[in-house]
Parts: C-alpha cells; sequence; structure tokens
C-alpha cells in the first residue's frame, strides 16, 4: 500500500512538471501572439504594406520660364517614355526579343548595357528603356504588348528651350536626378525626375519643380501589378518671368556668333538684365533628350569651354575699363580737375618704364582728354598721388572685387589687389609698380563682365543699381527689392566729369573711339574701350596669345537707360573687336524702345 502510495505521488510530481512546462510553452506563444498582432501590428502590417504596396512618384511638370514680354523661353511638351517594371525570374532576354520585333529601330538583342541596367534594377523598382517615344511606336507597344510583360508607357513633360544656344548659359539646362540627389531626397521608385543643373534652372528650382504627385499600386507575390489604389494628382511648379528681352537676347547672340566672348546689356533705372550671352554657348536641348558620350565628350574637351558662362563665371582684367573707377578715385580724394600731365609716351618709377597706349605721347592732357584719349602717363601720375587704398575704396563702391549677387549659379567675385593681400598670398611687400599697373586695370586685378556693366551702370546713374535677372511680376518672395534709389556717396560733379570724358571718348575728334562711332539722332552713346593684356609682349602674332578687347558704355548721354559691357576673348584692340558689337547693341535698343 505504501508503495501505491509513492508511485501514485511519483506520477503525480511528473504530471505535474509536464503540465507545467506544457503551460509554460503555450503562454509563451500567447505572449507571442499578443505581441504580434497587438502590441507590433503596425510593424509587420509596414512590412506586409511594402511587399503588397508600391510607392511611384509621378513627376510634376516643371514651372515655365517666359521673357520680359511673356514669350515663352522655356517650355514643356508632352513626352512618351517606356518603363521596365521588373519581377521574381523575370526573363530579360524574352522581352528585349519581343520589343526588338515590334521596335526594331530602337532595340537589340545584343544591347549588353541595357541588358545590364535592366539586371540591376530590383523588383519593385522601375527604369525607363526608351525616351521620346513617336506615337506610332507608343500604339504598337499597346497593341502588341501584353500587361504581363513588365513594360507600360508613362506620359511625361519634357523641356523645350526655345532659344536654344542663344540663351543658354541664362535659362541653364535639367537632368536626371542623381544616386546622391535622389538618395537624400529619399524618393522611391522614381523613373522620370529631373533637377536643374545649371542657370535659372538650377537656381530656381524649388520654385520650378513643383510638387511631385503619389501613386499607390498594389502587386502580388511575384511583384505584378494588380491595382491602383490611391493616386494624388502632381501640382505644376510656378511660372517665372524673366527680364531678358527674347530679340535682344537673339540680335547679342548673332553678334558675338564665332567669337569667344561675352556681352551683358542692363536696364539703368531698375538694374535689370535685358540681355546677357556667353560665347561660345550650348545646345540646352540635348541634355534633355540624353545626350551620347561622344557628344558630351566634345563639349567637355571643347578648349574654349562652352559650359562657361563668361558673363558671370570667368575673370579677366579690366584694361583701360579700369581707368573709370582711377579717375573717380582721384577726384574723390583731391586731385583736381584742371591738374594737366604731359604724356611723352613713357613713365619712370625707380628703375622701370611704364609705357602709355601712345608710343609717342599724347602731349597736354587733363582728366577728361585722358579718358578720351586713354592716356596711361595721366593715370600713373594720379595713382602714384593717391595711393592703392582710394582705387580699392572706390572700386569697391563700383561693384568691383565682390558677386553681384545676380539670380545665376557660379558668380566669380573677381580681385581689387591690395597691400595685405600680396603680403598675405604672395609673401611679397606692394611696390609702386603694382599701383601703377592697378591704375590702368592691369597687374592683379580681375574683374566680370557684369561687374563692368554694373559699374558703368552706376557712373551712368549715380545710383547703386544692383543686376537682376528676375522680373518684379513673380511676387515678392522669389525676387530681390528693385528699383535702385541709394545714391552713390559721389559727388555729382565728379561723376558728370567722368561722363563727359566717356562721351569724348567715342564723339570728339580726338577721342580713340571716334572713327567708329554711330551717328544717329537721339542716340548719343558714351563709353570706354579697353585692352587686357594676356601677355607682356607689345607684339604678338599668335592669335590665343592677343589681348582680350573691351568696352563699356551708356546710352543715350543726357538720360541714360541703358548699359552695355563686351568682351571678345584675344580681340586685340576694344575698338576693333568689342565696339563693333556694342554699336549693333544701341542701335537695336534705341530702336526697340
Amino acid at each position: 500500500m505504501k508503495s501505491d502510495f509513492k508511485k501514485l505521488q511519483s506520477f503525480t510530481r511528473r504530471a505535474f512538471i509536464i503540465t507545467l512546462f506544457q503551460f509554460i510553452f503555450f503562454f509563451l506563444i500567447f505572449i507571442r501572439y499578443f505581441y504580434l498582432q497587438i502590441i507590433d501590428v503596425l510593424k509587420y502590417k509596414t512590412l506586409s504594406d511594402k511587399n503588397r504596396v508600391r510607392l511611384f512618384i509621378i513627376p510634376s511638370p516643371r514651372g515655365i520660364v517666359v521673357d520680359r514680354n511673356n514669350s515663352e523661353i522655356i517650355a514643356n511638351r508632352l513626352s512618351y517614355t517606356l518603363i521596365f517594371e521588373p519581377t521574381e525570374h523575370f526573363e530579360i532576354a524574352l522581352l528585349l526579343n519581343h520589343l526588338k520585333k515590334i521596335l526594331p529601330e530602337r532595340f537589340s538583342v545584343d544591347d549588353e548595357r541595357l541588358k545590364h541596367r535592366m539586371r540591376r534594377t530590383k523588383p519593385g523598382g522601375i527604369l525607363t528603356i526608351a525616351e521620346d517615344l513617336k506615337w506610332e511606336e507608343v500604339a504598337k507597344i499597346e497593341l502588341y504588348t501584353p500587361i504581363t510583360r513588365n513594360i507600360r508607357v508613362h506620359t511625361s513633360h519634357k523641356r523645350v528651350y526655345s532659344l536654344s544656344k542663344m540663351c543658354a548659359h541664362v535659362t541653364g539646362y535639367i537632368g536626371h536626378v542623381s544616386k546622391s540627389e535622389l538618395s537624400a531626397l529619399n524618393i522611391p521608385n522614381t523613373s522620370d525626375l529631373y533637377t536643374g543643373k545649371n542657370g535659372v534652372e538650377k537656381f530656381y528650382n524649388e520654385e520650378l519643380q513643383g510638387t511631385p504627385g503619389i501613386k499607390r499600386t498594389e502587386v502580388d507575390a511575384f511583384g505584378r501589378y494588380v491595382r491602383d489604389l490611391s493616386y494624388t494628382e502632381a501640382i505644376q511648379g510656378n511660372t517665372l518671368q524673366l527680364t531678358i528681352d527674347q530679340g535682344l537676347q537673339q540680335e547679342v547672340s548673332s553678334l558675338l556668333d564665332g567669337k569667344t566672348g561675352a556681352a551683358v546689356v542692363l536696364d539703368i533705372d531698375t538694374g535689370q538684365v535685358l540681355a546677357m550671352h556667353s560665347e561660345p554657348s550650348f545646345d540646352p536641348n540635348l541634355f534633355v533628350a540624353g545626350m551620347s558620350q561622344k557628344s558630351w565628350r566634345t563639349i567637355k574637351e571643347d578648349p574654349r569651354l562652352p559650359m562657361i558662362n563668361r558673363s558671370i563665371s570667368a575673370e579677366y582684367p579690366p584694361g583701360s575699363t579700369f581707368k573709370i573707377v582711377s579717375a573717380l578715385a582721384g577726384l574723390e580724394y583731391g586731385v583736381s580737375e584742371h591738374f594737366r600731365v604731359v604724356c611723352t609716351g613713357t613713365y619712370q618709377v625707380g628703375n622701370r618704364t611704364f609705357h602709355c597706349t601712345r608710343k609717342h605721347g599724347h602731349g597736354l592732357v587733363n582728366m577728361k582728354l585722358a579718358i578720351a584719349q586713354s592716356c596711361n602717363t595721366y593715370f600713373y601720375n594720379i595713382a602714384e598721388k593717391m595711393g592703392i587704398k582710394n582705387i580699392v575704396d572706390t572700386a569697391h563702391v563700383l561693384g568691383l572685387g565682390s558677386k553681384t549677387n545676380i539670380e545665376l549659379p557660379y558668380e566669380r567675385s573677381g580681385h581689387i589687389p591690395d597691400t595685405s593681400w600680396k603680403l598675405s598670398t604672395l609673401k611679397k611687400k606692394w611696390m609702386s609698380g603694382d599701383t601703377i599697373n592697378a591704375a590702368i586695370g592691369q597687374g592683379f586685378v580681375l574683374v566680370t563682365i557684369i561687374q563692368l556693366a554694373q559699374m558703368v551702370g552706376r557712373i551712368a546713374s549715380g545710383k547703386l543699381i544692383t543686376p537682376t535677372l528676375i522680373s518684379q511680376n513673380n511676387g515678392a518672395n522669389s525676387i530681390r527689392a528693385q528699383g535702385a534709389e541709394t545714391m552713390l556717396k559721389c559727388q555729382k560733379h565728379h561723376l558728370d566729369l567722368i561722363r563727359g570724358g566717356m562721351y569724348m571718348a567715342y564723339n570728339d575728334y580726338r577721342g580713340n573711339m571716334y572713327p567708329h562711332r554711330l551717328q544717329i539722332p537721339g542716340l548719343a552713346i558714351s563709353g570706354k574701350t579697353g585692352t587686357a593684356q594676356v601677355i607682356s609682349s607689345r607684339k604678338v602674332t599668335n592669335r590665343n596669345l592677343q589681348d582680350h578687347g573691351l568696352f563699356v558704355g551708356f546710352a543715350p548721354f543726357s538720360s541714360p537707360k541703358y548699359a552695355v559691357a563686351v568682351i571678345v576673348e584675344h580681340g586685340s584692340w576694344g575698338a576693333l573687336s568689342a565696339l563693333p558689337i556694342a554699336n549693333p547693341i544701341f542701335v537695336w535698343l534705341h530702336a526697340n524702345s
């Protein structure tokens, strides 16, 4: 009896232990089930949705860009694109063979590059495999391609640059979003997303790109399309109005065609840029259509650097156009307007001899005549009297040595050197010869062409005008304040004297532009030419080593409306290279004002 009790006790203990383990086991299962179903349901629903739902970004049509007269400069057109959407275990060769049959001119079964791109596209992703399909091609695809072929035709908007090369550096261009840009945006499944790469397309990309739409699509376990779940319409970007005049832009472009250089035309009252062109140029439409490696290499390796906007991104010695700065500096800091110099053709500083623009000299000259005849010797004299600091201060007042903050990327600031710069950069002391060179726009002085246009605009108006490309009609959030009412802190009489010298340079028989002047009633041009030295030799036969020719000027003289700055690289004398471009610009402005 005792033995049976012990057996029963032993059995009951084992049964309890087994039951306890079963209870713990099922309790843990219950806890896990509860956690999955109640506590962590959002996480697994999200994971489920990621496998079941595909998100597609619908690129928004970019905003159009118009000129000051509302003529379209950048527009959009409808375009048909063929999209590849891979699924698990999909046979790429079969698809390419099918496409080769219906579109033989576009596809080849031996296109290894396309095959590689298609293999790298994971299920759930999308890849553009053909762009700008013709309507006949779209019809063939829709007619002969079953839905299981994993391709579809996508409607998008393509950019059209109506002025092509004639306005490329202003408009800029768009291109596919790079991997780094796409990663930063954290956007999934995007096939046709573009972003501004240069020009106003880049500077105002946020305003122009609009708001993308989103499409949620359900797919099955193999990644195949089932149905659309939701669709949010894309919103087109804002319209942007530029200050550019399309007709004038075309005129300036044609005048610079075949040359290497740049020109900027400003409205003096507002600072608005009426035209800006850099040559050589490029066709921004090529970047939209998809450029071949060969075409890109041709542009990239062109020694004339067509992608650089020479109006704002290239820095040049201003040559004799800088004498305007030196003249104003002299007057403002104590040089009498009646101060005269006898020019013999040379000027001695220590053991160095500096030459004038006329080998045998200009004789007796005052400031107005020195500007008109571009007499170096006169400016050597006043530079030694006032020193470099006064020249630097005046250059800054006229906008040189700092960016204009024009609404374009990659603007350079130029360089106005002084004593501290030379000591810190070159570890050398500033010499009198440095001041002499700076006074005539040589040596270490560098400017941009838009700065020169701004400079002459300020001289002509007496106001602190600032260049802008954006019309006031765009609204306060997208443009800077316009209407330059702040006056230059210079005596009006001094500005009048310099304007008089510029008038003489063009219209007086003693001026160096007199043989090339225009005689049109109501169009009195005033200006200053310059020759930017490339190398120090006075006689150069290699054209690529010849000096750059410059012109800056304004018109009409009595009530200035327009400022013009032109450079022709390796054009030699400004009167023979830059002025023949500026003259027709003034004629166009006069005829169309």
